[in-house]
Formats: C-alpha cells, sequence, structure tokens
C-alpha cells in the first residue's frame, strides 16, 4: 500500500522534532539562552542545540532535568505543534525575552538556584536578594 505525502510516517525522528520545538519553544518563553539551560541542566550547549533542531535522542532522565530547569512537566515535550507553527524566535545571549503578563507562570523571585544529588536535580528555585 502507497503512504500518501500529506500523512508522513510516524517515528522516531518525528518524535525527536517535536520534543526539540517544544524544547526552545519553552526556553525562549523563559527568556533562556541554550547556555543558561545546559549550564542549568548540567549538560553541554551544542547538546541543547542538537536537540532543539531534532538530532539528539535524549533520555528521560534529561527531559525529566530540562522539564525542571524549565518550570514545565514532562508532557510538555511531547505536545504537538499547531499546524504550520513558525519555530520560536532566536534568543541571542545577553537578550532576555519578556513573558506575557497572561501565560499563567509564576515569576521567580531572586536569584535562581539548582541543588544537584547523587540522583540529578533534587531541588531548584530562586533564592532572596
Amino acid at each position: 500500500m502507497e503512504q500518501r505525502s500529506d500523512n508522513p510516517p510516524r517515528g522516531g525522528r518525528d518524535e525527536r522534532a517535536r520534543v526539540g520545538w517544544n524544547l526552545r519553544r519553552l526556553r525562549v518563553t523563559r527568556g533562556l539562552t541554550q547556555e543558561r539551560l545546559a549550564q542549568e541542566a548540567g549538560v553541554d550547549r551544542t547538546y541543547v542545540s542538537g536537540l532543539e533542531r531534532g538530532r539528539e535522542n535524549p533520555t528521560v532522565d534529561l527531559l525529566d532535568r530540562l522539564a525542571l530547569v524549565l518550570g514545565a512537566p514532562l508532557g510538555a515535550f511531547f505536545v504537538e505543534p499547531p499546524d504550520r507553527a513558525a519555530p520560536p524566535p532566536v534568543l541571542r545571549a545577553g537578550r532576555k525575552r519578556r513573558r506575557p503578563p497572561d501565560d499563567g507562570l509564576a515569576e521567580p523571585a531572586g536569584r535562581p538556584f539548582l541543588v544537584e544529588g547523587r540522583r540529578g536535580v533534587v531541588a531548584w528555585g530562586a533564592l532572596a536578594g
């Protein structure tokens, strides 16, 4: 049976592309550069770039760490992008995008921090001051 061109096959690459699209969307929405996200998640910036381009195949543990840093549920990486949705804009280092006030996300006060234990990130939040 012949496959229709408007219904591409599902598989690993499609899922990695979806995860990458959502990772970039979440990162840009929160005003984080790839460098900052990588630093807080304990990975290299080039790996974050590869994830966003759908070229890397992350573990569930890494996705969980990224979700924790981004303040998002793990399932947020698997949300189907809207049809013909443009990719999130590029966020250059040193520039921080402002979050729309009605996005439902709490703005952390103070300096962000992560606590890593033997099993990975165990806590995160913001310090006053």
